[in-house]
């Protein structure tokens, strides 16, 4: 058994201030962020999920701007993978399958903002 950490959709633009605020970011990323300690201290598997918008007239998780960026809460390491999806579901048009097989991962905490839309 192999356990990583999914940290989905914990970017800017969720929290105060950003361009689609829900209520609650901020104690719930906090709670991500320690759970991301235990798992970095246990050198376990760390996976970053990154909405990037490229549908016509979307308003937030624009490319290139502060409110994309993944929260300094959660902020990934240089050796922790991100992999960047462009629709509500991670594993639609990414490589989050296949990082997950090649890393043998039989078992996933999953932390993150909207992740009902994980399907």
């Amino acid at each position: 058994m192999k356990c990583a950490l999914l940290l989905i959709d914990i970017q800017n633009d969720y929290f105060e201030n950003g361009k689609m605020t829900l209520s609650g970011t901020a104690a719930a990323s906090e709670k991500a962020r320690m759970i991301l300690a235990e798992f970095r201290k246990n050198n376990n598997p760390v996976i970053h999920i990154r909405h990037i918008a490229t549908a016509p007239g979307a308003s937030f998780f624009l490319p290139e701007t502060e409110g994309s960026e993944i929260h300094h809460n959660v902020k990934p390491l240089d050796n922790e993978t991100v992999i960047i999806k462009h629709f509500p579901n991670g594993f639609r048009n990414t490589e989050l399958l296949d990082c997950l097989q090649s890393q043998n991962i039989t078992d996933l905490v999953i932390c993150g903002m909207m992740t009902l839309m994980e399907k």
